[in-house]
């Protein structure tokens, strides 16, 4: 291994993070189902994104579409994972960088060769909040950084952990007017049913939890 991917898997497993290379291990020994992943694009095609679905070929299932989808937003490209996500889960640009770390963990998730991380107390106050079936939207708007990288990684395990929420992750180097709707520029920005909005990464899922209780109460 060289010293570039050492210094790479030290921070991913800082982050909590399987490096790549773990994740395409698990997915030959563990697997057997695949997960669909859609990308929605108009030309420009997310590279980043359809090298890991190669890497990942034992656990995915890719459709490419051109034409507008009922639930995506017009920020093209758009890739939305399925599996255990079952659609709740979408992306929009091209995880460059340490993202595209992000993006094969949520593969895995999907697919089920990882393990949820999210504590069972967290889980169980989470099912109390959304007991009748509220609908909670986050938007986490990211670059490759290590704070955009943490919040991304738990975020995807807490829309795991409740079939109520929908998880948004938009990358703004593909996406910067859009961001700039909401945002002065601080990054990881967290958006919680266009009400609720954090900068930075969160604590933990505590934190996490409080932010989808402000954006619930009426």
């Amino acid at each position: 291994m060289g010293e570039l991917e050492t210094v790479v898997d030290l921070i991913l497993g800082l982050l909590g993070l399987p490096p790549l290379a773990k994740i395409k291990e698990l997915s030959k020994k563990k697997s057997s189902r695949k997960v669909k992943v859609e990308i929605i694009h108009r030309g420009k095609k997310p590279e980043n994104i359809l090298k890991v679905l190669n890497e990942l070929n034992d656990i995915v299932l890719v459709n490419e579409l051109r034409k507008k989808i009922e639930g995506i937003r017009e920020l093209y490209p758009a890739t939305r994972v399925y599996g255990q996500y079952n659609g709740r889960v979408i992306i929009y640009g091209d995880m460059p960088g340490l993202l595209v770390y992000v993006f094969s963990e949520i593969l895995a998730l999907a697919c089920g060769i990882l393990d949820l991380e999210t504590p069972t107390n967290i889980i169980e106050k989470l099912h109390e909040e959304l007991s009748n079936n509220r609908q909670v939207n986050i938007q986490v708007f990211v670059v490759p950084g290590i704070p955009c990288v943490k919040a991304c990684h738990m975020l995807s395990h807490m829309v795991l952990a409740s079939p109520n929420i929908i998880l948004e992750i938009v990358d703004i180097d593909t996406h910067s007017e859009y961001f700039e709707k909401y945002s002065d520029g601080a990054l990881p920005l967290i958006v919680v049913n266009d009400r609720v909005r954090k900068t930075g990464s969160p604590k933990n899922y505590k934190e996490l939890l409080e932010l989808i209780k402000k954006s619930t109460t009426n």
